[in-house]
């Protein structure tokens, strides 16, 4: 096979990966939200609260206990039989230790944060690291064979039938154990069917030479991940330290919401581009194209969700959650700002991870941790939203270091780096602009339910008005290639929305998106 057939047959694969991604990221988010709200009917902050601090507590030990495996294994070139058996007896030996800790050491926490029950909730989620170890082989050849396709329905299914649980539980009343038996119980779903989608022997060929080329990038990948964990969640163990329990499910509460534009719409992009770029990462204008695509579309596509849900959130938290989680919206204003750092963010470390230079990137996180660390526990002291903002400040501060790492490596203008966003930026804050100034018009005319319809319906015209004439030639030949492997329909009315016309070339996703 030559070179030009090598490189269509990646460029397709990678636009099909990111068609499906897409096509579960949309199933994904009406799942989310659909059970979080019903849940919050039934549950008070309170018990998200405690739910949300065993989460904060159980995903960095479960980094940890991974240590960048899969990651490790997915971005390495060749893959032998003795890589894989050492990941798995590593990750699943990591798992049973750490899990095992935090059985013992449960009661130790829940003194330290003076949560009754916090204990039995952490015991019950400690199984999850087990559950989810089992499953690192499997989930490592889908990735590499970048079958996102059978990853969307393991994850669709894994969080449908935990959040079934969970909501059977709740009803019965079990508080926070209901969120962690939904938990373990979509994990215990997902592992069992990745293994249906991706069936094959465990090697037994353990050698030690072939974990330490491992962990020789995992090491790198488990220092981001942990710090990136830590400075997600160190402003939780804060809050529920300082504050409280209630405090907790609020900001948690507001923390996921503004962060479905970056794990919904542009996660799907880098979690399918990182083992295609990895293919790449010698060529660099290809590298270059896949890095500023990825740019442009995070700014086309989660820019304006961020802004809705900020301009929106004083008529959105209280009319679908209810009146009890009123006091999210100023939280969830704020950190849907910081969202478009953290998503930006999410593309950079797409650069660092897949040419190798973790390592960069993870003194940048350590640096991000402890300002999240200082930052957060000064603003403890005037509540959770001084938390915010300090977490806010940092968080700005992080993103500026790396944007400046990954324009060294990538080698590309500041210029020309801000030029693939300004379509997504002008149409985003004319679209703001309009929802604040109706707002203001009608608060006092329109019921909530009815102006909350209103300037949504408006704004998003706005937003997609400015699009149709300022969209530049890559700007719709990025969305052409999208609409090229979505579903024929939903295709022709991303077309129709935004006037794309069907001269564009064939999608390229990666080798071939416009800088």
């Amino acid at each position: 096979m030559d070179s030009m057939e090598s490189t269509l047959t990646l460029t397709q694969r990678a636009g099909r990966a990111i068609g499906f991604r897409f096509i579960g990221s949309a199933l994904e988010v009406t799942l989310s939200l659909g059970l979080g709200i019903f849940l919050a009917r039934i549950l008070p902050p309170e018990e998200f609260g405690l739910f949300g601090i065993t989460v904060a507590i159980i995903s960095i030990a479960e980094l940890l206990g991974s240590f960048g495996m899969l990651r490790a294994l997915v971005q390495r070139k060749n893959l032998t039989p003795e890589h894989q058996a050492a990941g798995v007896i590593f990750q699943c030996g990591s798992a049973i230790v750490i899990g095992g800790l935090l059985y013992v050491g449960a009661p130790a926490m829940e003194a330290l944060f003076g949560m009754p029950g916090l204990a039995m909730v952490i015991r019950l989620q400690a199984g999850v690291l087990v559950v989810h170890s089992a499953g690192l082989l499997p989930e490592t050849r889908l990735h590499r064979r970048l079958a996102f396709d059978r990853l969307v329905l393991i994850r669709v299914s894994d969080k449908t039938l935990g959040g079934v649980a969970a909501i059977i539980f709740a009803i019965q009343g079990s508080g926070a154990m209901a969120l962690a038996i939904g938990s373990l119980t979509g994990a215990t779903v997902g592992t069992f069917l990745l293994w249906v989608c991706a069936p094959g022997f465990i090697p037994l060929l353990f050698r030690p030479h072939h974990l330490r080329d491992l962990l020789s990038y995992g090491s790198g990948i488990l220092f981001i991940n942990v710090a990136n964990t830590l400075a997600q969640r160190v402003d939780t163990l804060i809050i529920g330290r300082q504050v409280g329990s209630e405090a907790v499910g609020l900001y948690q509460r507001a923390f996921q919401l503004a962060l479905l534009p970056l794990s919904q719409m542009t996660g799907p992009v880098t979690k399918v581009l990182f083992p295609a770029m990895s293919l790449i990462q010698g060529e660099q204008k290809r590298f270059q194209r896949g890095y500023l695509a990825a740019t442009r579309l995070s700014a086309l596509m989660a820019f304006p969700l961020l802004t809705m849900l900020g301009a929106t959130a004083d008529l959105l938290v209280p009319l679908v959650y209810g009146p009890m989680w009123e006091a999210t919206v100023p939280i969830l204003q704020i950190l849907a700002v910081s969202g478009i750092f953290r998503l930006l963010m999410n593309v950079h470390s797409l650069v660092t991870q897949a040419s190798g230079r973790v390592m960069a990137e993870a003194v940048r996180q350590g640096i991000w941790l402890i300002l999240v660390a200082v930052f957060g526990f000064l603003g403890s002291y005037v509540g959770v939203l001084g938390v915010t903002i300090g977490v806010t400040l940092a968080t700005c501060i992080f993103f500026i270091s790396m944007t400046k790492l990954t324009l060294s490596i990538t080698t590309i203008r500041l210029a020309d780096w801000l030029k693939v966003m300004q379509t997504g930026l002008l149409g985003s804050t004319l679209m703001g602009l309009t929802i604040l100034g109706m707002k203001y018009l009608l608060v006092n005319r329109l019921s909530s339910m009815l102006l909350l319809g209103v300037v949504a319906c408006v704004g998003l015209f706005i937003y997609i008005l400015v699009c149709r004439f300022c969209l530049t030639r890559a700007d719709s030949e990025l969305l052409e290639s999208i609409c090229g492997v979505l579903p024929s329909r939903a295709g022709d009315v991303l077309r129709s929305i935004f006037r794309i016309t069907s001269k564009s070339p064939k999608p390229k996703v990666i080798a071939g998106a416009s800088a």
